[in-house]
């Protein structure tokens, strides 16, 4: 089962992706690819604990909720 630990972790991975992106130079299409998974995986992780904050993860991804 999937612990806070690897919810924080999945985050953090995001993130940094997603602020990489302007300064990489990719266009839009990056960020809203990851945008796209960071939702996914919010609703699979729903799936697995309950007690997950889909906002609070989307937040800590560094995107809007």
């Amino acid at each position: 089962m999937m612990s806070r630990k690897h919810f924080v972790a999945v985050a953090a991975i995001l993130k940094e992706k997603t602020i990489e992106t302007p300064a990489a130079g990719f266009d839009e299409g990056f960020a809203s690819a990851t945008e796209e998974i960071a939702g996914e995986l919010a609703t699979f992780f729903k799936s697995e604990n309950p007690n997950f904050n889909r906002s609070k993860f989307l937040t800590a991804c560094g995107l809007k909720p």
